[in-house]
């Protein structure tokens, strides 16, 4: 049987299949398990809309290093970006639309926290 640490030289990382490998006999049965293993990519509990209010948001470097107003200091995370959106916390041409609300292009007016101090972006 192999050791962690041999399989962690070895450049296998944990996961799933770690415990598996560590019950191999050799180091090359167990790269080979590791070379040959199929990646399932789980669906996303999540989905991003494409032209939705919520990926302008993600996918505009604009927005990409907002500070967050949640943890002052630190940048606004996705899911804090969804919230402003769910709360009216985000106008995009005179209308405040909800995450999987599709956009219509061009972004004329732009606004972050009307109710508060604005801050507005053309």
């Amino acid at each position: 049987m192999l050791t962690s640490k041999q399989l962690l030289e070895a450049g296998i990382k944990p996961g799933e299949l770690f415990g598996k490998l560590l019950k191999c006999e050799t180091l090359e049965e167990a790269l080979k398990q590791w070379n040959e293993r199929v990646v399932v990519q789980k669906e996303p509990s999540i989905k991003i809309i494409e032209g939705s209010a919520w990926s302008y948001l993600i996918n505009n470097p604009c927005f990409q290093n907002m500070c967050s107003r949640e943890f002052p200091g630190k940048i606004a995370s996705n899911s804090e970006k969804r919230r402003w959106l769910e709360n009216g916390s985000v106008e995009i041409n005179n209308a405040k639309p909800k995450p999987d609300d599709i956009i219509t292009y061009p972004v004329t007016q732009l606004v972050f926290f009307p109710s508060s101090n604005r801050i507005t972006m053309l």
